[in-house]
């Protein structure tokens, strides 16, 4: 028998013609009480912190009430990162919350990061614009006169640079066969 190829995901009509661009933002969440997976995102997504910080921000957790006496759970394997910007993720919370306090907890969080949130948005928005393009009804002559596929595809977030150039954020590239 022959190997079966993946099968396509399957998008609901009102995602077929949604902005692939929209999955990729993380939700809104007010930023009060205790912390949550979706709270912690917002926050560091939300925020213009440095890349070291955002990158320590992404592998670990907030625990604790917002504002007050909060731990910071990160895995061991990043204690390296964590001793290295430890004091740039507590300057950048003082900024919202000046009364804070921060302690470092060397242990696995449980459960999802952020980290692997933004991962999962990219996955879906990349294969919701790979849909778009191969259902495209002006890309589908295209691809059957040409015998072209498509060989990659690329979202870009918030990329000034190449928009002023007359790119758009969506880069499609079409290949022959």
């Amino acid at each position: 028998s022959e190997p079966s190829e993946p099968s396509e995901p399957s998008f609901s009509p009102a995602e077929q013609s949604s902005n692939p661009l929209h999955l990729l933002m993380h939700p809104y969440a007010e930023l009060r009480g205790e912390w949550t997976l979706e709270k912690w995102e917002y926050w560091l997504r939300d925020r213009p912190l440095n890349p070291a910080v955002r990158n320590l921000a992404q592998h670990g957790l907030m625990v604790g009430t917002i504002g007050q006496d909060n731990t910071f759970r990160i895995s061991p394997e990043h204690r390296v990162i964590a001793n290295q910007s430890l004091d740039g993720l507590l300057a950048a919370l003082k900024q919202d919350w000046p009364m804070l306090t921060l302690r470092l907890e060397l242990t696995a969080p449980e459960g999802e990061l952020p980290l692997h949130r933004k991962q999962q948005r990219r996955e879906h928005a990349e294969a919701l614009a790979r849909h778009q393009v191969l259902h495209d009804p002006l890309l589908l002559p295209l691809f059957e006169v040409l015998d072209a596929e498509l060989l990659s595809l690329k979202l870009r977030e918030n990329d000034p640079e190449r928009e002023a150039q007359g790119c758009g954020p969506v880069s499609r590239a079409l290949g022959s066969r």
